[in-house]
């Protein structure tokens, strides 16, 4: 009886410490509980206010459309009727050294641009000199300037494997325009690589290759009177092992300033270069480059040379006169040493002509080797395309030209030194250095 009573009173005991432990926990759940409403409340506010937000944006866009619509019907009037697929044929443009279109895909694209390039020059002139122009009923050097050139070009691809380019020239020394190039071509071939059908340069030698907006000084050294001038035909080339090596080939006439034919002569020019190494984009590089060219026939041939600028009134310091040939052939060998700013790049022309009423190996020859250094640390090498070997590409400032930041572009220091033979047995054109 004891026992079941004690037993009792212990149960009794352990209830009721339950319940304490019970009704003294309750304050902290009812804490926990009104803690975790509060955020629930604060996410569903959070909520409400995103929700308008996205309401306000999605009016605002709606608002903006119909302005867009309302602005432009005539266009969209224009595009219904041509049957124009709008996201597929009308051009999206950017900047990118020139004004760029492209189609979706780069179906299409197109590049317009043009430069002008400004001369002034400061001349000092032996008295001789002087006096032989004044001879001759041509005016003294004297320091003066002009508008050298202005050009504007088109060019693109199509269907990625079509290329084209057109490009007039103005010209003040000439005092007319003139047809630069005017071309179009077929891309990734295999095996043959790239053909090209109409007025181009040659494709001879390094100096040739650049456009004039990229070369070093203001004209080409004297030497490249020999392989001066367009022609009219068909081109053919391609690069190999990661374009250390490329070849070019091509075939037709000497053309005149407006694409027309302006003798007999086919001419034949073959270039091999090959780029031993090039490193870092550029950074470090060689060039080498052979090239031979050949015209048949019986065209008159001239070679002459003047002054490394342009003076419209200026006649040629050594000159051949026009000299009846049965045929030319002619030998060029180009180097091109980079290291970071400094470059260092020379040409060997060497022509062998066959007169009609004259020696048959009469021999005519020049060369140039110039050295640059950029003075603001550009890499001269990063101006050298592979896949065709020549230095046809502007440089790229380390920092822009902008007055306000403080900061001046791209400053470069440069010399060359050239030479160039006009005198072979009966032939006394002069020799110019």
């Amino acid at each position: 009886m004891i026992g079941r009573i004690i037993s009792r009173w212990i149960a009794v005991v352990i209830f009721l410490s339950l319940i304490s432990k019970a009704v003294a926990a309750a304050p902290e759940s009812s804490d926990r509980l009104a803690g975790l409403e509060a955020e629930v409340k604060a996410l569903k506010e959070e909520l409400v206010a995103e929700k308008a937000d996205l309401a306000e944006l999605k009016d605002s866009l709606r608002t903006l459309e119909e302005k867009q619509e309302s602005a432009a019907p005539e266009s969209q009037d224009l595009v219904v009727k041509l049957g124009i697929n709008e996201k597929q044929y009308v051009f999206g443009d950017y900047w990118d050294d020139g004004l760029f279109f492209k189609t979706p895909g780069d179906v299409f694209t197109a590049r317009i641009g043009g430069s002008l390039n400004l001369d002034a020059r400061w001349t000092h002139a032996q008295p001789a000199l002087q006096d032989y122009f004044v001879d001759h009923g041509r005016i003294r050097l004297q320091d003066s300037s002009e508008l050298r050139r202005a050009r504007i070009y088109l060019m693109g691809t199509m269907y990625n494997d079509f290329f084209y380019k057109f490009q007039v020239d103005f010209q003040d020394t000439l005092g007319s325009y003139y047809i630069h190039d005017a071309f179009v071509g077929l891309m990734n071939i295999p095996a043959v690589g790239a053909v090209l059908i109409g007025h181009a340069a040659r494709a001879w030698g390094l100096n040739p290759v650049p456009d004039e907006n990229w070369l070093t000084f203001m004209e080409w050294a004297p030497p490249f009177g020999f392989s001066i001038g367009q022609l009219l035909g068909v081109a053919a080339g391609n690069a190999y092992f990661d374009e250390h090596f490329n070849w070019a080939i091509q075939v037709g006439k000497t053309a005149g300033i407006h694409c027309n034919e302006i003798g007999e002569s086919y001419n034949l020019n073959l270039r091999f270069t090959g780029t031993p190494w090039y490193i870092d984009g550029g950074r470090s590089m060689l060039h080498q480059g052979v090239s031979y060219t050949y015209r048949g026939s019986s065209d008159e041939t001239r070679y002459m040379a003047g002054p490394s600028f342009s003076f419209g009134d200026v006649p040629p310091f050594i000159d051949i006169g026009n000299l009846d040939t049965r045929n030319v052939n002619g030998f060029n060998y180009s180097a091109a040493l980079c290291e970071g700013p400094l470059g260092i790049q020379g040409e060997y022309y060497g022509m062998l002509v066959d007169q009609k009423d004259g020696p048959s190996s009469t021999f005519f020859q020049g060369l140039y080797v110039e050295a640059s250094y950029y003075l603001t640390g550009e890499n001269r090498g990063s101006q050298y395309i592979m896949s065709y070997g020549g230095f046809d590409r502007r440089i790229q400032p380390r920092h822009n030209f902008n007055m306000s930041k403080g900061t001046w572009g791209a400053f470069e220091l440069a010399a060359r030194y050239s030479w160039m033979s006009l005198d072979d047995d009966n032939i006394r054109g002069g020799i110019l250095n």
